[in-house]
This record gives C-alpha cells, sequence and structure tokens, in this order.
C-alpha cells in the first residue's frame, strides 16, 4: 500500500530589492517628515489655545449664570415672604 502525501509546493515571495536612497533623497525625506510634524505641532498648539479660549468663555458664563441665579433665589424667597405677609395680614383685618 503506498501513502498519499499531499503535494504543497512552497511560495516564496519574490525578494525584492532594497532601494538605496541618496543623501539628497534622504535629505528630501527627512526635511518632508519634519515639516509633517512641524504642521501637526502647530495645530496642536492651535488646538490647545482654543481649548483654552472656550475654557475661559464657559468660566466667565458660571460665573455670570452664579450670579443670576443668586439674585432668582433672593426674589423668589422675597415674594414668598410677600404673599405670606400679605395673606397673615388680610386674615388679621378680616378676624
Amino acid at each position: 500500500m503506498s501513502r498519499f502525501v499531499p503535494f504543497f509546493p512552497t511560495y516564496t515571495p519574490p525578494v525584492q530589492e532594497q532601494k538605496v536612497f541618496t543623501q539628497k533623497e534622504v535629505e528630501a525625506i527627512e526635511r518632508f517628515h519634519l515639516a509633517k510634524l512641524e504642521k501637526e505641532r502647530e495645530a496642536k498648539e492651535h488646538a490647545l489655545k482654543r481649548i483654552q479660549t472656550l475654557s475661559n468663555t464657559i468660566s466667565e458664563y458660571q460665573t455670570e449664570n452664579q450670579k443670576l441665579n443668586f439674585f432668582i433665589d433672593v426674589l423668589s424667597h422675597t415674594l414668598l415672604f410677600v404673599t405670606k405677609y400679605k395673606g397673615t395680614e388680610n386674615k388679621q383685618q378680616n378676624g
């Protein structure tokens, strides 16, 4: 009895030659990537400045909101006090 051994051809990808860069090409690639990094750094700085500006604006609005809430609370309590006082005054006059 013969044994069946499947045949799987081994695949070897073609060997690619490594590119040898000239000094000018290396410098050009380096300049390209440094410029790209510089643009990313500038974009990050701009975003951080924008975030700081928006944070300051939000803080100002929160302070103003707290002041308005205080005045609303004071007026609300004053209105409650006046209506209770007026109510007791009317009962005293009627009673």
